[in-house]
Parts: C-alpha cells; structure tokens; sequence
C-alpha cells in the first residue's frame, strides 16, 4: 500500500501490476488460461497419442508449471501400477488433501 502512493517507478511498476492482474483475475481471463493451460498439459497422458514435434515441444517447455507428483518422484520405480490412470488420479486428488492436513496439524501444534 506504501508503494501506490509512492511517486517513483517503482510504485508506479507496483499500480500497474495491481490493475493488471485484478483485471485479469475479475473477468476471468486468467482462469480461461489457466484451464486451457491445464487441458493442454493432460492431453498427451488422457488421450495416449503421440504427439508431433511442435506440439511436445512447447509442452515441454511450460512442463515445468505442471505439479505431477507420481513424475516428480518417479513412482513408477517404486511400483508399476504407479503408472495407472487410476492411481495417479488418486495420487494428484489426494495429495492437497494431504498437504491440507500436514499444515492443518502443524498449525495445531
């Protein structure tokens, strides 16, 4: 708040910042992109096709936005049927879950 009423590039950078991405999040541009992004990412594993050069291409470079935890850790060393549909669907809906409850009870304490 001390930056907007600063005169100086800096809170003027920090103003414009601010209207940009509450406009962005208020008409729901970001959330359009975020989905899309989303939808994009999970298509080559949902769909089980082999996808031409430009295309895996650019899923590689914004890859690194995806959190897919069963690849982080490489589950599939640990068991094979790590490499299911199933189980990572399970794995990616319970995770939050667990990581919910983890600062849940650590903010017990």
């Amino acid at each position: 708040e001390t930056l907007a009423k600063n005169p100086g590039w800096l809170g003027w950078l920090y103003v414009s910042l601010e209207r940009t991405f509450r406009g962005a999040f208020e008409n729901g541009r970001l959330k359009v992109l975020w989905t899309t992004y989303q939808i994009l990412v999970s298509a080559p594993f949902t769909m089980d096709v082999e996808y031409p050069d430009p295309f895996t291409s650019v899923m590689r470079a914004i890859g690194f936005f995806s959190l897919n935890v069963p690849e982080m850790v490489q589950a599939e060393c640990i068991h094979r049927d790590f490499a299911t549909y199933s189980t990572r669907i399970l794995v990616t809906s319970l995770f939050p879950v667990g990581t919910a409850a983890l600062i849940f009870a650590t903010c017990l304490a």
